[in-house]
């Protein structure tokens, strides 16, 4: 028992850097695709949304995207969708895909997004 609860204990915080990693490289690419021109679409809540959000993000509710009229988005622009955490925005993602977009990326949450654009080296 005592060498499992020492076995989680390593575990855990290898399990904890490693969804860090992942949200990070995710928002980078995220931004990779907003600076080359993608759509970005805000998938959290117009409350949300209204408490800030990133520039020139139309704000679309994940419960509201599969109705929604995206005519303003051509099937291959690139896509960035983002949310809270970033669930709402995988939702949003598969959605997108299901519906013939073929370029979507879920950049995860808006403060990670905003924290790795503030780290990243300006041009």
């Amino acid at each position: 028992m005592i060498k499992r609860v020492m076995a989680l204990a390593l575990l855990i915080p290898s399990m904890a850097f490693a969804t860090g990693a992942f949200a990070t490289e995710r928002a980078e690419q995220a931004w990779e695709w907003i600076d080359s021109g993608a759509v970005v679409i805000d998938v959290r809540t117009p409350q949300e949304f209204n408490g800030g959000h990133l520039d020139n993000a139309v704000n679309i509710p994940v419960a509201d995207l599969s109705r929604a009229d995206l005519s303003f988005v051509d099937r291959d622009d690139h896509i960035v969708v983002y949310c809270r955490s970033g669930n709402r925005s995988g939702n949003a993602k598969q959605i997108l895909l299901t519906k013939g977009y073929k370029h979507v990326h879920n950049g995860g949450g808006l403060q990670m997004m905003l924290s790795e654009k503030q780290e990243s080296p300006s041009e």
